[in-house]
């Protein structure tokens, strides 16, 4: 995989080379390595599995991306609340709202809670000028969590939301 004298192969560095290949969108060498991760004596961290999440989700492979949040939910390397809000940014960009308003309430069963950049997809989601009708459906879904006080993200953004939520539905 990488045969450097001198490099220390441990998970950290292939996180690393995992991120750039995925950042230049060579996903499918980025997917190769963390394939061969266990057959090097390597076992992938949370990190690893965000990273790869990230990749596919930019990549439109959101399916994907699902089946390894699903893999790792059932393994000793569970999700952490950045691969949920990863992944529901992920159902963001890829206009699954149904499918992120899920996400959230699997996010919130697990005591975890949105980011200030999911919360402000949701809120960018909302300013658009042409509203699809499945992103005010989705925005209902977060309104009514607000009222119903289950909602955990940062009061400014509450606000924020709540104000064009008002303004969407009049």
């Amino acid at each position: 995989m990488m045969e450097c004298e001198g490099i220390v192969h441990d998970i950290q560095i292939h996180n690393i080379l995992i991120d750039g290949l995925c950042k230049i969108r060579k996903l499918n060498k980025a997917r190769i390595i963390f394939d061969k991760l266990a057959s090097s004596g390597l076992q992938p961290d949370v990190i690893t599995h965000n990273i790869m999440i990230r990749g596919l989700c930019q990549e439109g492979l959101f399916e994907e991306a699902k089946e390894l949040l699903s893999k790792m939910e059932t393994s000793i390397c569970l999700p952490n609340d950045v691969t949920y809000n990863t992944i529901i940014r992920g159902s963001l960009l890829n206009k699954r709202y149904e499918e992120a308003a899920v996400l959230i309430e699997n996010m919130r069963a697990r005591k975890f809670s949105e980011d200030a950049s999911t919360t402000s997809m949701v809120l960018d989601l909302l300013s658009k000028e042409e509203q699809d009708p499945s992103v005010l459906a989705f925005c209902r879904w977060c309104w009514t969590v607000k009222q119903e006080h289950k909602c955990t993200m940062a009061p400014g953004y509450i606000e924020g939301m709540s104000k064009l939520f008002l303004l969407t539905i009049t």
